[in-house]
């Protein structure tokens, strides 16, 4: 079921020319579905997988809409947490963004695609500096993810 969300790819609006210049290979935010849903109820996961459909679609407002539910019911769920990190990175609200990343940190600090936005939300807004560390903390995570590699070597 989640192979098929296994990547969401969202490029932010400031970065084309960066996207351009680079490889082949765009510089984008990346979240990945962890392998174990954090949540063990149905009708949450059913919202959270709603709202990264939505997020692909570019329906912003229907992906908050369903993280905002599924927060309601669960405020420490990471997973909703960084998605709605990623409506908000989409949304060009980046200090909105940063705080819902570590926020998904906080509560889960082995949470890859959490680390991964948020160093790539760094990158896209020119703080690589506070980017490396992140990314050299998902790397040790999950070292086999080529999108880290990737970030970690431009």
């Amino acid at each position: 079921m989640f192979d098929k969300l296994q990547l969401v790819r969202i490029n932010f609006p400031t970065i084309n020319a960066l996207i351009i210049f680079s490889t082949a290979v765009s510089l984008v935010l990346v979240l990945a579905w962890p392998a174990v849903p954090q949540t063990n109820d149905d009708a949450n996961l059913r919202r959270l997988l709603e709202a990264v459909k939505a997020i692909e679609q570019g329906q912003l407002r229907q992906a908050e809409s369903q993280l905002q539910l599924v927060l309601a019911k669960s405020p420490a769920d990471a997973d909703a947490i960084n998605l709605l990190g990623v409506v908000r990175a989409k949304q060009s609200r980046p200090a909105e963004a940063e705080r819902l990343f570590r926020r998904a940190l906080v509560v889960s600090p082995r949470h890859v695609s959490a680390h991964i936005n948020l160093a790539e939300l760094f990158l896209t807004t020119n703080r690589p500096a506070l980017a490396m560390p992140i990314l050299l903390s998902a790397h040790k995570l999950a070292p086999e993810r080529p999108d880290i590699n990737l970030s970690l070597a431009t």
